[in-house]
């Protein structure tokens, strides 16, 4: 079932490349927020946001994001890390 959001499209039928941007953001928020919050002397500020695209978005739209490796990356850090 294709439920059309002209205000998501852009002139070349396709969906706007910041609208992409922003789902990517959510996800991304979403799954570090999760992870983070297993961790209790490691805070997240976002320093950065990259966004590639490698073709037109048409359809149905899905975005993954993991962070299995940064997980354990983190843990190391938090256990190594002195408090003070």
């Amino acid at each position: 079932h294709d439920v059309s959001r002209p205000w998501l499209r852009n002139p070349f039928s396709s969906i706007h490349a910041i609208a992409l941007a922003n789902l990517g953001e959510l996800t991304s928020g979403l799954a570090t927020m999760g992870t983070l919050q297993h961790l209790e002397s490691i805070k997240g500020i976002p320093v950065r946001v990259d966004c590639v695209y490698k073709k037109k978005a048409r359809g149905k739209i899905i975005c993954k994001c993991s962070l299995k490796d940064t997980i354990e990356e983190l843990k190391r850090v938090e256990d190594s890390a002195e408090i003070k």
